[in-house]
């Protein structure tokens, strides 16, 4: 049997004078979506909020969409063309034997005009006007008996059967008690079924197959109305929507917005899209520019996606295996 960590093995790896060089094998262009944007601010008959934003177009480029709206509002929720380069680390060992591990995703991001990542939002208005920030990333999910042969397990071990092969993969960001805000504001868009997440400790190889070990199974809920540990029978207001953002930027104990779906052990603090909490590959860490969904546009000014204003959802940890 061999028992296979990707952490312990390059650590290994380096300590055998190893090389391991990150490369480039492919670049491409994919339309990934824009976050909804929600907008509060005092109503009026007429428009006082001017967007600009980037938007796919043919030829995997990008076009300026001009539009003015009355509030409260949702914009976005469109597509706009990336593009990425797909990375594998080469680790060649002492005996000039290479291997290739596929690592992940890598956006080309741009803020600029037309660039894939821009949008304007100006406030024509006298009175300042709120935004909070919606993930809308497609929903993945994967079948693990396509990728393993089964469970991993072994007498006296502690590993669970899940109740199904098909397992979530991503959702969209940000998460209100278990389930994605994007699944309030649009319940008409979540999973009819209920979704499975696993925790995997590791991927055994043996007798030349490969398994999938895991000590945890969570199930979000989605049959019927249920949306995560909510029972929704109709859309959130926007107005509703935001009372949970600021909630959660005045550090609310009751009302947490978290920038992934957490588990009993999971840190809430740390995963707090408050605290700077930024989703990359498999992990959370702590952007010390902290991300703001949430914040006021005051009147006569303007503000502009960039890291800090995360209006395209940060593409950086997708993962690799759904491209050659």
């Amino acid at each position: 049997m061999k028992f296979i960590i990707s952490i312990l093995a390059f650590g290994l790896l380096l300590s055998c004078g190893t090389k391991v060089e990150i490369e480039k094998i492919n670049t491409f262009t994919e339309k990934y979506p824009f976050n909804y944007i929600g907008l509060v601010g005092e109503q009026s008959d007429t428009a006082y909020v001017e967007v600009f934003f980037s938007e796919a177009s043919t030829n995997n480029s990008n076009v300026i969409s001009h539009r003015w709206v009355k509030l409260p509002a949702i914009i976005g929720g469109g597509y706009t063309n990336v593009i990425f380069d797909s990375l594998v680390k080469k680790i060649t060992g002492s005996m000039s034997k290479t291997t290739i591990m596929p690592i992940g995703r890598v956006a080309h991001i741009s803020y600029l005009d037309n660039g894939s990542h821009f949008m304007k939002i100006i406030n024509h208005s006298l009175k300042p006007i709120q935004y909070f920030i919606v993930g809308n990333h497609d929903l993945k999910t994967y079948d693990l008996d396509k990728l393993f042969s089964g469970p991993y397990t072994e007498v006296g071990d502690s590993h669970k059967t899940p109740p199904t092969s098909i397992t979530t993969d991503l959702l969209p960001e940000v998460f209100y008690n278990g389930t994605p805000v994007k699944y309030l504001l649009f319940p008409n868009l979540k999973p009819k079924t209920n979704l499975y997440k696993i925790h995997k400790d590791a991927i055994y190889s043996k007798n030349g197959k490969e398994y999938y070990g895991f000590n945890g199974i969570d199930t979000l809920f989605f049959e019927n109305n249920r949306s995560g540990n909510l029972i929704v029978n109709s859309a959130w207001s926007i107005e509703n929507i935001l009372s949970l953002y600021q909630a959660e930027y005045r550090n609310s104990v009751d009302t947490v917005l978290t920038i992934t779906y957490l588990n009993k052990n999971d840190n809430i603090t740390v995963n707090r899209i408050s605290n700077g909490a930024e989703k990359y590959y498999s992990e959370t860490r702590q952007n010390i520019l902290k991300p703001s969904y949430y914040g006021v546009i005051p009147a006569g000014s303007s503000i502009i996606s960039s890291e800090k204003i995360p209006f395209i959802t940060h593409v950086k940890y997708e993962y690799y295996n759904d491209k050659p």
